[in-house]
Order: structure tokens, then C-alpha cells, then sequence
């Protein structure tokens, strides 16, 4: 009996330990590619082009689920001004017990968030 009942705890700790892994990547996600665009937002940029260039360079370096840079808004404001709009959804399900949808978005340079 006492054997069965660790194998079951130890069991119970491995399932615990990967779906918190599981639920845990798309924040842990969200937060390396918001510091990563912070980063980029204070270099000055030379057009639109290049810089939803240098984003979709850390969104494939972050495994954000955006397909093109279509997903990616940059809007000019001044000379060297740009706004940055980018929203996403990921979609973890572990197993068909708890399904869950996060959804993130980033603005940057926003004038109507001032």
C-alpha cells in the first residue's frame, strides 16, 4: 500500500508540475516580448518597414503566435515617432480538462493612452 501511494503522489506532482508549466508559458511569453518591444521603441527607427522588420524578428524569437506582419499595426506620429499596436490570443487546452484562451495586446507610443 505505501508504495502505491507514493507512486500516486509522485504522479499527482508530475501532472501538478506540467500543466502549471502548460498555463504558465503564454504569460511568461507576453512578458519577454513586451520587454523585448520596450527595448526596440526606444532606438530611433528609420521607416515603418524596417521596423515591424525588427519586430517580427522577436516574434519569431519568442514563439508569439502571430502569422504576418499584416497582425502588427505601426502608425507614424511625427518624423521619429511611430505607434506600435499588436494583439494575439493563445489557446492552451491540457488534455480537454480546462481550455483556456489568453488574450494579450501591446501599444506603444499610444496617444490615446496619455
Amino acid at each position: 500500500m505505501s508504495k502505491i501511494f507514493w507512486i500516486l503522489v509522485l504522479a499527482a506532482l508530475v501532472v501538478g508540475v506540467h500543466a502549471g508549466f502548460k498555463y504558465a508559458m503564454p504569460e511568461y511569453r507576453y512578458k519577454v516580448f513586451k520587454s523585448d518591444m520596450e527595448e526596440v521603441m526606444q532606438f530611433s527607427v528609420y521607416n515603418e518597414k524596417d521596423l515591424k522588420k525588427r519586430i517580427m524578428k522577436f516574434v519569431q524569437e519568442d514563439n508569439i503566435p502571430i502569422k504576418s506582419e499584416d497582425d502588427v499595426l505601426v502608425y507614424t506620429l511625427d518624423k521619429d515617432q511611430y505607434m506600435v499596436r499588436i494583439a494575439w490570443e493563445e489557446y492552451v487546452d491540457y488534455f480537454g480538462y480546462h481550455p483556456k484562451t489568453y488574450s494579450y495586446s501591446l501599444s506603444f507610443n499610444d496617444p490615446d493612452e496619455q
